[in-house]
């Protein structure tokens, strides 16, 4: 499903910068965690080098300069930007980087459209009021790692604030004028910038993103391949030690496949392959549950959580053939078998994964030693043969 998505995905215009409901959800978390600690870094110089010219202006201007300035930069802009620019430094911020962000601009932008107007009447308060406005915008769209709708918001409301404000306390027209048009000239060039600048990674994080799925899913059944297995044992074998939950390993072999192969065709042996996983994709709905296809005629489902009981793997079995079943119907062709080994065992410390997978294949062996179809659980205390009905 998520290839299908990728694709379509990757075949439409992206002019809109807006992905698939789920596609877009994946980008924005994996953008927020990566850019994480660049924008920490960025705002926090930006608070840095605020507070810095603060200083300046207060030791070369003394009393020339407002103190109400002082107080509204020093206790409300630098502040914010050096906050958010601490945020990623603590874990569960990290996703809402692009909103304290934002916000932290938006707060700065407020202080700074309040210091410039209550020093319009100051004979150096002109030229910051545009050219310092103009660093902020830039700084908005090109620095922040902003995606561009938030950055828009920051750059257009920072201009709307500061005219409206500067207009209503009675600012000259023709400064205004001036101001209007940097700041304006400004943004347009911020925002083409910042808006190619994402295109450009968006469409970039797409096509790594399907290379990265051809790479660990099976082409025929959609599914995980042997690769994409070894990571996902790998990462959910952490997960439930840290959480003390069970993992099951089941893995499902299609008796004798290779002589249905040869006697019925390649097509058919594919469409069989494919009733299997999509059979298997059905009992694993839950976002930390993974199916794969282990090998030639094998496959390998990974349930997270799952208690040590016979129940899952027995189901399993009486889903697929009722699949099986189906195919075979319409078909008319010989009816398939399946074993299944299965193997459940809750992470330690010291534990190796491929052990869980080595006993769920040495009951997948018993099974078959067994006269197939059937399967065997291993709960940890010695195989158990359960024999589905049929």
């Amino acid at each position: 499903m998520r290839t299908k998505t990728l694709k379509q995905q990757l075949a439409s215009p992206d002019w809109g910068l807006r992905f698939a409901p789920d596609l877009e959800r994946e980008f924005r978390n994996q953008w927020a965690e990566s850019r994480a600690w660049g924008s920490g870094v960025a705002v926090f110089s930006a608070g840095v080098l605020v507070g810095a010219f603060l200083l300046a202006d207060i030791w070369l201007l003394g009393g020339q300069l407002p103190h109400v300035v002082t107080t509204v930069i020093g206790v409300a802009v630098v502040p914010a930007l050096l906050m958010a620019g601490l945020a990623p430094s603590f874990a569960p911020m990290r996703p809402l980087m692009g909103v304290v962000t934002t916000c932290a601009l938006l707060l700065a932008g407020a202080g700074f459209v309040w210091a410039f107007v209550l020093s319009r009447s100051d004979p150096m308060a002109p030229p910051y009021a545009y050219e310092a406005g103009i660093v902020f915008v830039a700084y908005a769209y090109l620095f922040s790692m902003l995606l561009f709708r938030a950055a828009t918001l920051v750059g257009w409301g920072y201009f709307v604030a500061y005219m409206l404000a500067q207009r209503l306390s009675g600012a000259d027209i023709t400064p205004l004028i001036y101001s209007s048009f940097f700041l304006v000239g400004m943004n347009i060039v911020g925002m083409a910038g910042c808006y190619m600048m994402e295109r450009y990674q968006r469409r970039a994080w797409l096509v790594h993103a399907v290379l990265e799925n051809l790479a660990t899913h099976d082409p025929l059944t959609a599914v995980l391949n042997r690769r994409g297995l070894d990571a996902a044992l790998d990462e959910l074998w952490k997960q439930a030690y840290r959480e003390a939950q069970n993992l099951m390993l089941v893995m499902v072999d299609i008796d004798n496949f290779k002589r249905l192969n040869d006697q019925h065709g390649h097509v058919w042996g594919d469409a069989v392959l494919r009733a299997v996983a999509e059979a298997m994709a059905s009992l694993s709905r839950r976002p930390l549950d993974r199916i794969a296809r282990f090998g030639g005629d094998e496959f390998c489902g990974l349930w997270y959580g799952t208690p040590q009981r016979e129940g899952l793997p027995a189901l399993l079995h009486q889903v697929i053939k009722a699949h099986l079943a189906d195919l075979v119907e319409q078909s008319g062709r010989e009816a398939p078998t399946i074993s299944i080994g299965a193997a459940t065992e809750q992470p330690r410390q010291s534990g190796d994964k491929h052990i869980l997978l080595a006993r769920a294949d040495a009951a997948l062996y018993q099974a078959k030693q067994n006269g197939r179809d059937c399967v065997v659980v291993d709960a940890g205390d010695g195989p158990l043969l359960a024999r589905p009905g049929n």
